[in-house]
């Protein structure tokens, strides 16, 4: 009672509902979280967005090539950030993305020194909103919050509108080449074609799906997008690999180089790939 007594009123937002992650864990803090250490590219996309750059207090070497976050200490890698560089920092939040095991043994770490941690997945884009919405809580983002994740929501189902009367070319998303890996059903890509209006060829459940050249030949996507990225740095045109000539996306011409840092992290710059995707599909349909 005492401690309500002595917080500003803003500031009892969350001491008694929480926030509940993707985890199951419910996270209570005594105060909006202004030092946050972010353990996801896609998390730090998050709080961008929500305009809270200035609570960002580490983050990885994913964000190296970000220009708002260069002031930032990195504290590693996504799977395997340094302990005591975060432990430095004196952060009171650190997010991560759910879902690897190998991502949660941090987070275990940092409980144990009482940290508080959070883990979202954002697989998806309902998944991606329901993230932000629980992050917009911790942060405390106030009605600005509000209106970004909203603005994000109207963006998709525009693009929804404009696109569910057009021909859903199927779309097959490499993430490597040679020894060709393919996006599966349960990449975040997959769910980006369906977005933009498109048909996900590929439809194990996997996120990633090696594939044979006599198998994609045989799939013979309509359409394909080479995803520039660390696994395929300098995508090689389709018009110069050997038997791919017989492609339909290659007959028609339609071949796209995607970013990535788009198709591939989870977090808000997923819808600018739908809208994007979706015009290079449907000639820029509105």
């Amino acid at each position: 009672m005492l401690l309500a007594m002595c917080l500003p009123p803003r500031a009892l937002w969350a001491l008694e509902a929480g926030v509940t992650d993707d985890r199951g864990k419910t996270i209570r803090l005594e105060r909006p979280a202004r030092r946050i250490v972010c353990l996801h590219g896609g998390l730090s996309d998050v709080l961008l967005v929500l305009d809270k750059a200035d609570a960002i207090a580490g983050r990885t070497t994913a964000d190296d090539d970000t220009p708002a976050l260069a002031h930032v200490p990195a504290v590693g890698t996504h799977l395997r950030p340094n302990l005591e560089l975060i432990l430095s920092l004196a952060p009171d939040l650190v997010l991560q993305h759910a879902g690897r095991e190998e991502a949660g043994e941090p987070l275990n770490a940092l409980e144990s020194l009482n940290i508080p941690t959070a883990a979202f997945a954002m697989d998806d884009f309902p998944a991606l909103f329901a993230a932000m919405e629980r992050v917009a809580v911790l942060v405390d983002a106030g009605q600005t919050g509000a209106q970004r994740i909203q603005d994000l929501k109207d963006r998709l189902e525009a693009v929804r509108r404009q696109v569910q009367d057009r021909e859903r070319l199927t779309v097959l998303v490499e993430i490597r080449y040679p020894n060709l890996l393919v996006a599966g059903r349960g990449s975040l890509a997959s769910h980006i074609v369906e977005a933009a209006g498109g048909r996900q060829l590929v439809m194990e459940d996997a996120r990633h799906v090696r594939l044979s050249e006599e198998t994609l030949l045989r799939l013979n996507p309509q359409a394909c997008l080479m995803q520039r990225g660390p696994m395929n740095p300098n995508p090689e045109p389709y018009v110069n690999r050997p038997h791919y000539q017989h492609l339909d996306c290659v007959k028609h011409n339609r071949t796209l180089v995607v970013e990535g840092r788009k198709f591939a992290r989870t977090g808000p710059a997923a819808v600018d790939a739908v809208e994007e995707l979706a015009a290079w599909l449907h000639g820029g349909a509105q």
